[in-house]
């Protein structure tokens, strides 16, 4: 049990160790020298790493590969193949793993198996690539590269209304129209009903009065 406790709170040490002394990889920069094209990575922290080489299979080139340890990714974006004519033909990176230690892994992608030579400072990691067909190029870097951001949503326009607010004459007129509208069928209800009540009067008068004959009996 003890030894279980022990083994946990070193690995909490660790892991807080990893965080808070972590290194930046913040740039990748390419430039020719001499016959050599030289690919700097530049880490803000202390400096820490592994190579390898992968030959070239299954449609994949011939690639360098160096993963700076202890790291975090920092070179905005991931993938860069606008390069200069050189044999790098493009640089891949991410953030390789997280735990139990931050790894960050940079792949160039060469255009042939090339020999190269590797070394570092405090501030960076060189790698030196022979090269005799080259010429001179301007020094390329990763800097000024961002994520892409999703674009903000478009804000749905607000179709102003077409219709407009009656005026208060207008409001007067419609109320008078409807007035007289009023008045002119409650007229013409009065006439109809007098007009009724005289036919009805006129009829009275035409219908003929019976005579009661009164028999007088013994």
């Amino acid at each position: 049990m003890r030894k279980m406790i022990l083994f946990i709170f070193a690995t909490v040490v660790l892991l807080l160790c990893n965080s808070a002394f972590a290194a930046k990889v913040n740039k990748v920069e390419l430039n020719y020298k001499d016959g050599f094209t030289i690919a700097r990575i530049d880490v803000e922290g202390i400096v820490r790493f592994s190579h390898q080489t992968e030959i070239a299979k299954d449609g994949k080139p011939y690639r360098v590969i160096v993963d700076v340890l202890s790291a975090t990714h920092n070179l905005g974006a991931k993938v860069f193949t606008n390069l200069p004519p050189c044999p790098v033909k493009s640089i891949r990176s991410s953030q390789y793993s997280v735990t139990p230690e931050k790894v960050v892994r940079i792949v160039f992608d060469m255009d042939s198996e090339r020999i190269y030579r590797i070394d570092s400072d405090n501030k960076s990691i060189t790698l030196t690539f022979s090269d005799k067909g080259t010429k001179q190029f301007p020094v390329w870097a990763t800097t000024g590269f961002v994520k892409k951001q999703q674009p903000a949503p478009a804000k749905k326009k607000v179709m102003a209304s077409t219709k407009t607010e009656k005026s208060v004459k207008q409001i007067n007129n419609t109320i008078n129209e409807d007035r007289m509208l009023s008045l002119e069928g409650a007229k013409k209800t009065v006439t109809d009903t007098k007009q009724k009540v005289v036919a009805k009067k006129e009829v009275s008068k035409s219908q003929p009065v019976k005579k009661t004959t009164v028999v007088k009996v013994d």
